[in-house]
């Protein structure tokens, strides 16, 4: 069971890496979302 909550950790937080940037396109940090891509 806790390998899946890592995976889905992982699924969420990459979902959001991609989302961030369309969503706020001013965010507050772009350095944090540069280093994904």
């Amino acid at each position: 069971m806790l390998t899946v909550a890592v995976l889905v950790a992982l699924l969420l937080t990459m979902t959001l890496a991609d989302l961030a940037p369309a969503l706020l396109p001013d965010g507050p940090g772009p350095a944090a979302v540069a280093p994904t891509r």
